[in-house]
């Protein structure tokens, strides 16, 4: 199971810290929380209220879809892939009365993003298996018929700085690469699965007949000499 966004109190990482960054608003739905301290770390994406004791802290492997974003103004836009709950700040009421994302049809992170923010460049998207979304004539449901808006959570942080955007969106991407989804790891080791006797796939012997140990034979002895001619072009360049 995916640790969750929690909501406490967010002092500088110790270990880690990749980028920070002052005077930074943070914005969940239509809701802009205050400004705040931005903290980038190997681990999290901190962020830290001015006008609040709490603080949010999400990792990385909860951040679906991160980019760079030109609306309101140039900031950084991501999407969780949960329901975040910041009782006072974000919660079911704060919800109820934010407008719904039309899809029309968009059941890919990235390109909800690219709807709603008109402009949405520099995508960097993870595989999300969790989600089970039936598209039908452009209309998006799930199996329940609950409004699949309510699993996700889209968020942006503008800075006093339009300059350092860049920067921040490079940082996210450096950590998030360092937390690779689950289900990819799980999909790139099954190409190497064992035999019943433990061996891997590539170890495992081939029985052929004559013809094709002389095929292959003959197919050696091509590459030999393809080799060799290679090195007598070499020679010749020179």
């Amino acid at each position: 199971m995916k640790a969750m966004a929690l909501i406490v109190h967010i002092n500088p990482p110790e270990d880690g810290l990749i980028y920070t960054a002052n005077n930074t608003k943070l914005k969940i739905g239509d809701k802009i929380v205050g400004k705040g301290t931005l903290y980038i770390s190997q681990n999290y994406f901190g962020w830290q209220a001015e006008n609040m004791s709490e603080g949010i802290s999400i990792p990385w492997k909860q951040i679906s879809v991160h980019g760079i974003s030109s609306i309101p103004s140039k900031c950084i836009y991501f999407m969780l892939d949960h329901n975040l709950e910041w009782r006072g700040v974000y919660d079911k009421e704060t919800r109820a009365s934010a407008p719904n994302i039309s899809r029309n049809g968009n059941v890919n992170g990235a390109e909800v993003a690219q709807q709603i923010n008109g402009e949405i460049v520099h995508m960097e998207q993870q595989l999300d298996d969790e989600r089970n979304i039936d598209v039908d004539e452009g209309n998006v449901t799930d199996d329940e018929g609950d409004n699949t808006d309510d699993h996700l959570t889209e968020c942006w942080i503008l800075p006093d700085d339009v300059n350092t955007v860049d920067i921040i969106f490079q940082a996210m991407t450096e950590c998030q690469a360092l937390h690779p989804d689950s289900a990819d790891s799980l999909s790139e080791e099954s190409d190497f699965m064992d035999d019943d006797d433990g061996n891997s796939i590539e170890s495992v012997p081939v029985l052929v007949g004559n013809d094709e140990i002389d095929d292959a034979e003959d197919a050696q002895g091509g590459i030999r000499n393809l080799n060799l001619n290679d090195e007598r072009f070499a020679d010749a360049d020179e």
